[in-house]
């Protein structure tokens, strides 16, 4: 195995981690550290971008959503 194998192979796990973790965050309701991970994950993997939108998108609407009951809007 190359190095440059074992480097996509360790972002692809690092990346799948932080999308656990900005999952793991939303169930929370910690909803704006939910939306920096997806978006650390959407900007190290451009290819994967269309799954993490989703979750962008999620943590958006949970914001905007709570937002008023916590008094930031």
């Amino acid at each position: 195995m190359d190095v440059s194998t074992e480097q996509r192979r360790l972002l692809k796990l690092k990346v799948g981690l932080m999308r656990c973790r900005a999952e793991a965050l939303y169930e929370l309701s910690s909803f704006e550290r939910s939306l920096i991970f997806f978006y650390r994950c959407a900007r190290a993997r451009p290819d994967m971008a269309v799954e993490f939108r989703k979750g962008l998108k999620k943590a958006k609407n949970a914001i905007c959503k709570w937002g008023w009951l916590w008094g930031f809007a």
